[in-house]
């Protein structure tokens, strides 16, 4: 069943504005915010939405195939999302710079010198390079 709620946000310019979301798993919206590139980033159920920090008007969607656990904004201006069985990378304009696909539930994910550190639901370890993936 899907939840349906509006989120009220006030603008740098200090315009208001509305953003519909609806989410099947029921979880809050995760909003994460990018100074340089003016976009805020909402993070719903299964959907990722890129917003103009002064307008509110969606500049891109993405709705993936799996539910949305947590998504961080990278140092280099690039977007790390955690889906439940997948990592994906993200530049800022919505184009993919690589995607993991793992056959487990991915339970934790740390960022540390350069590498993801995972792991899955039966606590098994593994490491991607964070700039590509592998």
């Amino acid at each position: 069943m899907q939840q349906s709620s509006t989120l009220h946000i006030v603008g740098r310019n200090g315009v208001s504005w509305d953003h519909d979301v609806n989410s099947a798993t029921g979880a809050d919206p995760l909003l994460i915010l990018s100074e340089e590139s003016n976009q805020l980033f909402v993070i719903n159920g299964f959907d990722l939405s890129a917003l103009s920090t002064k307008s509110g008007q969606i500049q891109w969607s993405i709705e993936f195939d799996e539910p949305v656990w947590a998504g961080q904004l990278l140092y280099d201006e690039r977007l790390l999302i955690h889906l439940e069985l997948s990592i994906v990378c993200l530049k800022l304009t919505g184009e993919e710079c690589w995607r993991y696909h793992h056959n487990d539930i991915i339970t934790e994910v740390l960022i540390k010198d350069e590498a993801l550190h995972m792991h899955d639901f039966e606590e098994q370890p593994f490491t991607l390079d964070l700039h590509t993936g592998n």
